[in-house]
């Protein structure tokens, strides 16, 4: 049986200050790729629902 002090001691974390070259989440560009598939999710459950 594996304790937790056993797989808390085999974990290997990576350092916190990891480069990256991507853009930033926050962006507004960002937001609205995320919000333009929640929208047309919403909109196709209205339309399933009213049929």
């Amino acid at each position: 049986m594996v304790t937790s002090t056993q797989i808390a001691t085999d974990l290997i974390f990576p350092d916190e200050n990891l480069w990256s070259n991507e853009p930033p989440l926050e962006s507004d560009r960002y937001r609205e790729q995320i919000d333009l598939p929640i929208l047309l999710i919403k909109w196709w459950w209205i339309r399933i629902d009213n049929l």
